[in-house]
């Protein structure tokens, strides 16, 4: 008995303690709440306090330097308002023309080369921008220079082996000049001989890309002997005469082959 009095003694003091706790905590939380809630007065006296508008003043302070330092940046950058005018630099050596450049704060760049036996090895041929143009500073100009020694290339084989149109585009896109085409009887719209400066070349031959060449082709008997006509035409009579026994020597020399 002595035993559960006591018990009973100390589970009741802890139900008053747990309780006193709690009501301990639900003041604790209302008294927070009141001190979080503001009057208008208080609100309007923050709002307009010193601080307050010291820290507005500070951003607009922050946010003026910053756009006035990205304008100079950029200014400074793009080189706004500057203009300076391309010198002429043709017939000079690339090494005058660049520090002439460097000198203007421009900058030289040599992207490609010719040949012309005509001018020293070296010497600047063209530019871009042209002579007079105005750019800005740390612009860079495009050279293009004379070379040392003409560069030989070897004739893509297109001899016997490809059409006239494809044989020009195959030259082209290796970089040689087509200028004239030549007809014989042969294959139609066949490649039948190169020629360069009035000489025949061979597939594979190394030869100059600068000078134009002449492509032979073939074209059919009755189209051969219409441009024989063309070609008699205005010829005396003893020349006609000679260019009509050649043909006839050459069809009687087919016959006799067949």
């Amino acid at each position: 008995m002595y035993f559960c009095t006591i018990l009973a003694g100390r589970t009741g003091k802890q139900l008053m303690a747990g309780t006193a706790k709690r009501r301990l905590a639900q003041l604790t939380t209302a008294r927070k709440k009141q001190k979080k809630r503001m009057t208008y007065k208080e609100f309007q006296k923050k709002i307009f306090s010193p601080m307050v508008g010291y820290n507005l003043l500070g951003i607009a302070l922050f946010f003026t330097v910053l756009w006035f330092g990205t304008q100079w940046w950029m200014d400074s950058f793009t080189h706004h308002g500057e203009q300076i005018e391309v010198p002429d630099l043709t017939n000079v050596s690339r090494e005058v023309a660049q520090a002439q450049l460097q000198d203007l704060q421009l900058e030289g760049l040599v992207v490609d080369s010719v040949y012309d036996k005509r001018k020293r090895a070296g010497v600047v041929m063209d530019q871009k921008p042209k002579a007079g143009a105005m750019v800005k500073s740390g612009r860079t100009i495009y050279l293009t220079v004379n070379k040392a020694a003409e560069d030989f290339k070897p004739l893509p084989p297109v001899i016997n082996n490809r059409t006239l149109q494809q044989a020009q585009q195959i030259l082209t896109q290796n970089g040689f000049q087509v200028r004239e085409t030549e007809y014989i009887s042969g294959d139609k719209d066949m490649v039948l001989g190169v020629k360069q400066n009035g000489r025949s070349v061979e597939n594979g031959q190394y030869i100059s890309p600068e000078k134009p060449l002449t492509l032979v082709v073939g074209t059919d008997i009755r189209e051969s002997d219409e441009n024989s006509e063309e070609y008699t035409n205005g010829m005396g009579d003893d020349e006609e005469a000679s260019v009509w026994d050649d043909i006839d020597t050459w069809e009687s020399e087919e016959e006799y082959e067949l």
